[in-house]
Order: C-alpha cells, then sequence, then structure tokens
C-alpha cells in the first residue's frame, strides 16, 4: 500500500472532511458523511486519490449518491448493513442508477441536487468501414468493401447531441480507410463529442496524422506481437512491424490519450514479459488485453482457464506497481478461486454486450456490440429501449448464485456471445463461469474492504468532478 507524503497528505485531507479511509494491502475503501461535510469540500481529495492510486489498487466509495459522481460510478457503493438512514426523491427515481444508489442520507448537507442521469448508453461506437489492410484471424469484422453512409453517420450524431451522449468511437475494418474519415471526425468535433478512434496504425500518413492530433482525443491502437514475427503471425500481415512501433511512439507523444490494444494469445501468455518491456519502451501508459471473442482453429487463442489465471497473477504484479494494464472485456469473476484477483485486474463486462454503449453495424443499424449483430432499430433511444438489449442489461437470466454475487454490478456475468458460441443461446452461462465453488455470495463480507471491487481500469481521460 503507498505509503508516501502525497499518498499520506491526500489521506490527511479526506478525514479532515470528514471521511473515513481504511486501508489494506491492496485496497483503499472510503467512507464519506454528507451530514458533516459540503460535496465541495470532499470532492478533490477523492478525485486525487482515484486518479494518483486507481492503477495499483481498487477504491471503493461510500455515502456518496451516483449523481454527485457519475465519471467514477465503478468506484461508488453502499453497505446495506449500516444503520445510515438515506431518502430517495422524484429525481432518485428517474435516475439510471436507481437501482443501486440508496439516495440521499438523511439531513444531508447538500442543498443543490444534481439532475437525475439519464438511462443512456455512455458511448455510440461506428464500424466506419468494413475495409482493412490486415487479416487478423480474430477480426469481429467479415471484410470486404462496404462502408458507413456519412449521412447515416451524422444523424446519429445529431440524436447523440440531442439526448447528451457525449462520447463516440470510430473503428472499422481500419478507419483510415474510410472515404469520408475527415468529414465524419470533423462533424462529430462540431457538436462537441469525445472522439476515440481505433486504428491499427500502419496506415498512419502525415496527412491522416495531422487529423489525428487534432480531432481524435483518444488513440486505441491494436498490438498484437512483441516483435515483428509474431506480428506477422497474429495480424496474417507483412506490414513492417518496426516503422509501427515508431509510429506509436510518435503519436504517443503528441497525442493526449493513446492505449494500446492486445487480444490475448498463447504468445502473450508465455511472452507477457516481452510485450510489457516493448510498451514500456514506446512510453504509452495504457495497456488494454482482450479476451478472444470467436473460435481459432490454429490454437494460438485457445486460452485455457490455467493460462487466464497465470496471465491475471502477472497483470496483478505490474498494477501494484502502478502500470494501468486490465483485461478490459468480459470474463467472468469466478473464473479465479481469488475472488481480489479477479477484481484487481479484471473491468468485467459494463462496456460490452450492450451494457453501456451500442455499436453501429456498417450496414447501418444499430446492435449492442461488435460480435451481436442482433438489431435493435435504427435510432438509438430506440435500440436501447429494445426488447433484447434491455434483457441482456437486466442479469436475470443468470444463475440464483450470480444474483447472490457481490460482483455482478461489475462481472455482469461474462460474455454473452461466448454463451452463443459454447450454448447456442445468448442467455446461457458463460462458459468460463464456476458458480459452483467461486462465486462471492452476497453480502457476507460487505464491512471489508477486501470485498470490493477494483476500479474500473483503462479510463484513459482520468477522472474529473461531474
Amino acid at each position: 500500500m503507498p505509503r508516501t507524503a502525497k499518498f499520506n497528505d491526500i489521506v490527511k485531507k479526506l478525514k479532515d472532511a470528514y471521511a473515513d479511509v481504511d486501508i489494506d494491502k491492496f485496497n483503499i475503501k472510503i467512507t464519506g458523511d454528507l451530514t458533516k461535510t459540503s460535496f465541495d469540500k470532499i470532492s478533490p481529495p477523492l478525485y486525487l486519490i482515484l486518479n494518483k492510486f486507481e492503477n495499483s489498487h481498487r477504491i471503493l466509495i461510500d455515502g456518496i449518491p451516483y449523481c454527485l459522481m457519475p465519471d467514477a460510478a465503478d468506484h461508488l457503493m453502499y453497505n446495506k448493513s449500516s444503520t445510515r438512514k438515506y431518502l430517495k426523491d422524484d429525481c432518485c427515481h428517474k435516475c439510471k442508477h436507481d437501482g443501486i444508489c440508496p439516495g440521499w442520507i438523511k439531513k444531508s448537507a447538500v442543498k443543490i441536487r444534481p439532475e437525475a442521469i439519464k438511462d443512456l448508453p455512455r458511448e455510440i461506437v461506428f464500424e466506419v468501414t468494413a475495409k482493412c489492410n490486415l487479416n487478423c484471424p480474430l477480426c469481429f469484422n467479415a471484410k470486404n468493401s462496404k462502408d458507413l453512409s456519412l449521412r447515416r453517420i451524422k444523424t446519429l450524431i445529431d440524436e447523440c447531441a440531442r439526448l447528451g451522449i457525449k462520447r463516440v468511437r470510430f473503428t472499422g475494418g481500419e478507419p483510415l480507410l474510410y472515404s469520408k474519415f475527415q468529414e465524419a471526425l470533423a462533424y462529430a468535433k462540431s457538436k462537441k463529442l469525445y472522439i476515440i478512434v481505433n486504428t491499427n496504425a500502419t496506415m498512419i500518413n502525415k496527412e491522416n496524422e495531422r487529423l489525428l492530433r487534432t480531432q481524435a482525443d483518444d488513440l486505441l491502437i491494436s498490438l498484437q506481437g512483441y516483435n515483428s514475427i509474431t506480428e506477422k503471425e497474429l495480424t496474417r500481415s507483412s506490414t513492417g512491424f518496426k516503422e509501427k512501433i515508431n509510429t506509436v511512439a510518435r503519436l504517443n507523444s503528441r497525442i493526449a490519450h493513446v492505449r494500446l490494444g492486445t487480444i490475448i494469445s498463447r504468445n502473450l501468455v508465455e511472452h507477457f514479459e516481452k510485450y510489457f518491456y516493448l510498451i514500456q519502451s514506446l512510453g504509452v501508459k495504457h495497456w488494454a488485453l482482450f479476451r478472444p471473442m470467436s473460435q481459432d482453429n490454429s490454437g494460438n487463442f485457445d486460452i485455457a482457464v490455467k493460462d487466464y489465471l497465470k496471465l491475471m497473477k502477472r497483470i496483478r504484479l505490474k498494477r501494484l506497481q502502478g502500470h494501468d494494464i486490465s483485461i478490459a472485456n468480459p470474463l467472468p469473476f469466478c473464473i479465479s478461486k481469488d475472488m481480489d484477483l479477479s477484481h484487481h485486474v479484471l473491468s468485467g463486462g459494463e462496456s460490452d454486450d450492450g451494457h453501456s454503449r451500442l455499436v453501429v453495424d456498417v450496414d447501418g443499424f444499430i446492435k449492442p456490440s461488435y460480435f451481436i449483430r442482433q438489431n435493435l432499430g435504427a435510432k438509438i433511444k430506440e435500440a436501447w429501449e429494445n426488447e433484447f438489449a434491455q434483457k441482456i442489461r437486466s442479469l436475470n437470466y443468470l444463475p440464483a448464485k450470480c444474483q447472490n454475487c457481490f460482483s455482478l454490478r461489475w462481472c455482469k456475468g461474462g460474455s454473452r456471445h461466448w454463451a452463443k458460441i459454447s450454448y447456442n443461446d445468448f442467455f446461457k452461462p458463460d462458459p468460463l463461469m464456476n458458480v459452483e465453488k467461486n462465486l462471492s455470495t452476497g453480502n457476507a463480507n460487505i464491512n471489508s474492504c477486501c470485498a470490493r471491487r477494483v476500479t474500473h481500469a483503462g479510463n484513459a481521460r482520468g477522472f474529473e468532478p461531474a
């Protein structure tokens, strides 16, 4: 646990703001009391500790309503066994988090109530083209010459602006092959949206690098190998690896938020340190690992439970050193008997399967995720309220032990796509679940910091006050 002068100073500021701070090896639990302090006083040290220590430790905050810290919702919780009395008003019942937020502590010092958080996706993803210069075996996109029309993109960006959705992502295929890419980015920027671009970074030239520097807020760059041989093997491409690495280093020095994304392969499991040191040499601070989302005959992506556990333990060691590395797509938390390990390195299912974002397919319809091509409709609000999408988000189809698991809020029951692959049913359990042995049941350890979930990893923007 960090015991630096800076850490101790933040803890002192929290205690001065009437917050209890409970610390152990992996966890920091903060309990605020809004009957004794104002949010204006407690929020600066809360955001400071999140920004400084979320990579190395999981941080849970009790006693703060979700509407006061919507950008830190993954850190907020409340103790059901607490003797505190909570109140809810009409605004609370309209909020997206009504089911998990207790509301306001009775006699709260907060006088001005924020607006309810709308029940809408946080992000809309545009698959702008199916064209790509690589041939990765696990790519979710059926490579062809299709493009998403610019008119369709603009229509949905307009809807984002009307609904208050502030973040969009452009992906493909390779989005730099989209002929209207510049116009699409410019239109999103004109609506003051936060723009993320997924790219393999093998087609960067002066013109599109300038475009990314001026229009993109965040880049997620695909990196599958740690040298030219492994990159070629995992992408089925002969594009220059040295040139790509130089490009990544250059972009990282010129764009505020650059992340690297790697699909978990046997190469990664066996040569994790080689990948890690390569990424460190590039100066990239954020590295997201992804569970393979299709069956691969080559066996390079046939990852067993023991491989995931081996990788997870290595990730935890790096996170304890302050490195931002996580498995960023759905993997059931009960894959490990050590739930603390799962909480420390798994981001969970929030960003997939339509829980917090929707994807616009290259054919123009809206779907829950890259991998689930279920047509939810033509408009964002219509798609979000679609019966299939609501059923996924409900989690009611999961086993009873999942329903009683403290970790369900973040785990989401693993991957719906893998349930479909394995059982031909989106609503069956994830095949990597171990529901009979490993689940953390109920709130038995609710007062223990060790029963808490790690921060949501991969937030390249950091935390900002609401």
